[in-house]
């Protein structure tokens, strides 16, 4: 019984290694994560598949052990195994090999961290920190609420001192839309994340950016696409796709209550800074009209009641 359990466990070991082996080998089987829009991307895909060869070199290894003994150890064997106490060398050996492997995923991540999190963001929107960096290229301010992201856009240059008051306070030109970040391609963009209510995560599988959002924090995050997926035609006043792979989501990663799944949104890439400004102002002009619209019932509402009509 003792072979059947091997081979078993040897099969399943041969299998594993065969998908890691393939799954590198041929990343066009579209096996491992979605293509990539961002600077930051070929990072955070490479400490993937570090991490995922690390991990499966070792379990491998375990189970390679663990069916030699199976086979070599049958518990049918005649005699009394010999009893160990334990093994000095053996024990620092299997502290050490996992030691070194965390140190250097350690090693390996902080860059990326630092990379996403703060390089290009004014630092001092950060605690304790009244240095500052060079100005983003967009600044972008992402408020989650059940069950839908509010994103508001800065219309006017902000200073790296001044993204604080902004955040806080806004402009009257400032562009707020629902559920679309919109950027360009090779723009540096600052985000700023928080929330009105409970915990969410934002989400972008494209640009491999995922951050919680904490009540009471601002978080600020940054990334920069290398790839547009949309234009604006300015004749139709709509952005048109040219991915051809569809829109790029973005979704909410953490429980947040019964319509979590409602709570989705997409991300827009424009080939230039021309195409993205088109948008803007196409987008801050119906913004008016529309409150326009909605002040002409209410202007007239108030005049009738105030006794000023027939």
């Amino acid at each position: 019984m003792h072979r059947f359990w091997s081979l078993l466990f040897a099969t399943v070991n041969l299998a594993c290694l065969a998908l890691l082996v393939v799954a590198f080998a041929c990343p066009e089987l579209g096996w491992w994560l979605p293509d990539s829009a961002s600077t930051q991307a070929i990072e955070i895909d490479s400490l993937f598949y570090l991490i995922t060869a690390l991990c499966g070199f070792f379990f491998v290894a375990t189970e390679g052990i663990l069916i030699y003994s199976l086979w070599k150890f049958p518990s049918t064997a005649p005699g009394n195994p010999k009893p160990i106490h334990g093994h000095l060398g053996l024990e620092i050996g299997w502290t050490i090999a996992p030691l070194v492997g965390l140190l250097v995923i350690t090693a390996a991540s902080l860059p990326v961290w630092q990379a996403a999190r703060y390089q290009g963001i004014p630092t001092s929107t950060l605690p304790g920190n009244s240095e500052t960096s060079p100005d983003a290229d967009q600044v972008i301010l992402v408020t989650a609420r059940q069950w839908d992201w509010h994103l508001k856009y800065a219309t006017e240059p902000l200073s790296s001192e001044g993204i604080r008051q902004w955040a806080a306070e806004g402009t009257p030109s400032d562009l707020v839309v629902a559920n679309e970040l919109h950027v360009w391609k090779g723009a540096k963009v600052s985000l700023l994340l928080r929330t009105t209510d409970v915990i969410h995560s934002f989400f972008v599988p494209a640009l491999r950016l995922k951050q919680d959002t904490l009540p009471g924090k601002t978080i600020p995050m940054r990334f920069e696409a290398t790839v547009s997926n949309v234009r604006f035609d300015p004749a139709e006043g709509r952005v048109v796709p040219t991915d051809t792979k569809g829109s790029w989501e973005i979704a909410c990663a953490e429980l947040c209550g019964g319509n979590h799944f409602r709570m989705r949104g997409k991300l827009f890439v424009h080939p230039d800074r021309k195409s993205y400004d088109a948008w803007l102002d196409h987008s801050k002009r119906q913004t008016r009209s529309r409150s326009l619209t909605a002040m002409v019932p209410q202007a007239a509402s108030s005049i009738q009641k105030d006794g000023f009509t027939q």
